[in-house]
Order: C-alpha cells, then structure tokens, then sequence
C-alpha cells in the first residue's frame, strides 16, 4: 500500500502533467528565441569563433561535408562527392539546386571564392589556423572545385564539416 507520501508526489505530478503544454512554434512571425551565456556578435565564424557563433552559424551555412556523429563517417552535403587526386589537390563534385537562406544559388564559385578569401592571411579570419594548410581553389567546370593543400593534410575533412562553412560569391565585401 503506497504511503501518504508516495499517493502526494503522484497526484502532484499528474496534476503538473495535465497543466503543462507543449511548446509550440511556428513561421507566423519567423523568429527564433535563443538564450546564451554571452551577446552572438555574428554567425559568421571567420570573425566570430564563439561557441555560441558556431552553432547558429551551423543553421545558416553548410560545409562541403557533413560529420554523420552516428554512423561516425562523412556524408556529402554541399559536395555530392569528393575524391583526392594526389596528397595535396583534392576534387569535390558539387549537388545541384541548391540556394543559399536568401534565395541566391549555390555553385562553385561561391566555393572558390570562400575558401580563396579565407586562405588570404591579410583578411584577417580569426580560425585562420584551421585553414594554414589549404593554399586556395580552383573551379573545374560548372559542377567541379578542386582545393590545394600547401602539404597533406589527414584531417582535412574533419576541417571541412565542423570549421569551414561556404558563404555566398561577395559575403565579405
């Protein structure tokens, strides 16, 4: 037989249960609601690599490639496919139909110019130690990006799911 205690902490908790919704969210007014230790001063991790930053920052742009945590392998995402021709070029065939968050169209250009941005050590990137050794792209064809590495590089890929996100052709100007 339950004690005087035990018949409480339940009816408490299903009344608690029955008073409680669920959280509910929506496009109608499109805005996100986020709470965080310190003030997102941007969600671009080139001049913000707050952890903070790299989340939201996760939600706005993709990577080359995707880090499946579950299967523990990479997954193309914004490249359907990759292969690597010698230890330092490395070839990476493009998804097509894919947009930008402002409707702009993604292609090797965008590619070309981030990380070729990125490797130029005057912009000024703060994670420009994530990226010393790629030396910059090239585009192949309308589907094609070649990247070359100033010297092999193991975790190249690893670098490109988690730190090296692609911005549109113009992002930093």
């Amino acid at each position: 037989m339950p004690t005087h205690f035990a018949r409480t902490m339940f009816l408490t908790s299903a009344i608690c249960g029955l008073l409680t919704t669920t959280a509910l969210s929506g496009p109608d007014d499109n805005s996100l609601t986020w709470a965080a230790a310190k003030e997102v001063v941007s969600t671009d991790t080139y001049y913000d690599t707050s952890r903070e930053s790299v989340v939201l920052a996760q939600h706005v742009y993709d990577g080359l490639v995707f880090w499946d945590s579950v299967a523990k392998k990479f997954e193309p995402l914004l490249a359907a496919s990759w292969k690597q021709i010698d230890p330092v070029t490395w070839e990476f065939e493009l998804r097509e139909g894919v947009t930008f968050h402002d409707g702009s169209e993604f292609g090797p250009e965008d590619v070309v110019y981030t990380f070729n941005f990125i490797t130029n050590e005057a912009n000024g990137v703060l994670n420009y130690g994530d990226i010393r050794w790629l030396k910059g792209a090239e585009k192949i064809d309308d589907n094609t990006v070649r990247l070359h590495l100033i010297e092999p590089f193991p975790a190249i890929l690893s670098n490109l799911a988690l730190v090296l996100p692609i911005v549109p052709e113009g992002h930093f100007e």
